[in-house]
């Protein structure tokens, strides 16, 4: 945010104190937000604070707030790659070893694959927003709603 707002008022001189307003309050709303999500992440047990995503992709967020990323139905960040039965099984496998209620699959991508793991392992299967926001007006149309949206949905499918 403070990079941006520097940036806007290099470009833009006549305006940086507004830039720079904007940029302190929306640092406060991030820190808000910060705050909220540590607070619902603390509903989780930490021990059930295992994500199965469809891509590697809630990596830096499982980081900040304490979740393991313990696979992926796609292994990687590309939706072109394709998992093998093998890695499938593997997932299955670790699914059930750790008791993971949900997998989360992204909104906009294709869940056949994660449908079929989530039907093979009797979890649940709840959509989350990465890659994208929602359209406008919708319930992830900006960073802090995306954020929320998301956060509701993994507490939740792994409050237990």
């Amino acid at each position: 945010t403070q990079n941006i707002a520097e940036s806007l008022s290099a470009l833009d001189p006549a305006h940086s104190t507004g830039y720079a307003a904007n940029a302190r309050t929306y640092t406060k709303e991030l820190e808000a937000l910060d705050l909220w999500i540590t607070d619902q992440v603390a509903q989780i047990p930490p021990a059930n604070r295992k994500l199965v995503t469809d891509h590697t992709v809630l990596t830096y967020f499982a980081e900040a707030y304490g979740f393991e990323q313990l696979g992926a139905i796609i292994p990687g960040y590309s939706t072109l790659a394709a998992p093998s039965a093998q890695d499938l099984a593997r997932l299955e496998d670790a699914i059930r070893q750790y008791d993971v209620p949900a997998v989360f699959v992204g909104i906009t991508l294709n869940p056949s694959i994660a449908a079929q793991v989530a039907q093979d392992t009797g979890v649940q299967l709840i959509p989350v927003y990465h890659g994208s926001l929602s359209e406008v007006g919708g319930p992830a149309d900006t960073y802090l709603t995306f954020m929320r949206y998301n956060v509701k949905a993994i507490v939740g499918g792994l409050r237990q």
